[in-house]
């Protein structure tokens, strides 16, 4: 068995000798060794130039919060990009998204107090611009026409338009008829409307009320 396969071995050997590539141009000898061999074929050889090749010298910026001991790979780094920490806001079909995030903050304020008051039976008067105190009347009357006596229990507030000087609120007005037993509200009905405030003299004002739409458990909606 050793008898035939001595002979086929070494016809194996002798053809893998020639079946391997050379580089043209780049002859090896004996006397030469690795490095040699490498630097000739480097200098013969026409490299392109390298592109933004500081991004591959320059040390990379690393990100606040991120320790020295992790490997800034590019998974990493998107990772901890400014567009990662995005947030996401929650929205309400047919209604609005609930990101109040571009809303300044003293307007916004305005608008929860506003709201508050609404909800605890008070006539806010004092926060309307005294020019427009026809949008509170009209509000009152409208939701009495509408759906008659309620209260008011919560609200929720929408994305606002900016509108410059003024912002487009949209509000969602959760209520309860009085003297109802609960179990006539098998869900919460709610009518939505737009409030507009602006800066008035300094003050955050209410200049405008405007229905959006309505959903009772009585048939009623729009």
């Amino acid at each position: 068995m050793k008898s035939l396969l001595r002979p086929f071995l070494a016809v194996s050997f002798f053809f893998s000798l020639f079946s391997c590539s050379n580089p043209e141009g780049v002859a090896y000898s004996g006397d030469e060794n690795l490095r040699e061999l490498a630097l000739d074929f480097d200098s013969k050889t026409n490299w392109t130039e390298s592109i933004e090749s500081d991004v591959l010298t320059n040390p990379v910026e690393r990100p606040n919060g991120v320790s020295s001991s992790i490997y800034l790979s590019p998974a990493v780094m998107a990772a901890v990009s400014e567009d990662s920490y995005a947030p996401v806001y929650p929205s309400i079909h047919g209604f609005a998204s609930l990101d109040v995030s571009t809303m300044d903050i003293d307007a916004l304020s305005f608008l929860k107090s506003f709201l508050a008051r609404i909800c605890s039976g008070e006539t806010p008067e004092s926060m309307v611009i005294s020019t427009q105190m026809h949008t509170l009347s009209f509000f009152y009357y409208d939701i009495n026409q509408l759906i008659g006596d309620v209260d008011f229990t919560q609200t929720v507030i929408g994305k606002p338009f900016d509108g410059s000087d003024f912002y487009q609120c949209p509000v969602r007005l959760y209520f309860t008829r009085k003297n109802s037993s609960p179990e006539s509200e098998y869900f919460l009905p709610y009518v939505d409307v737009f409030v507009y405030v602006r800066l008035y003299s300094n003050d955050w004002k209410c200049c405008k009320i405007e229905f959006m739409g309505l959903e009772d458990n009585d048939g009623r909606g729009n």
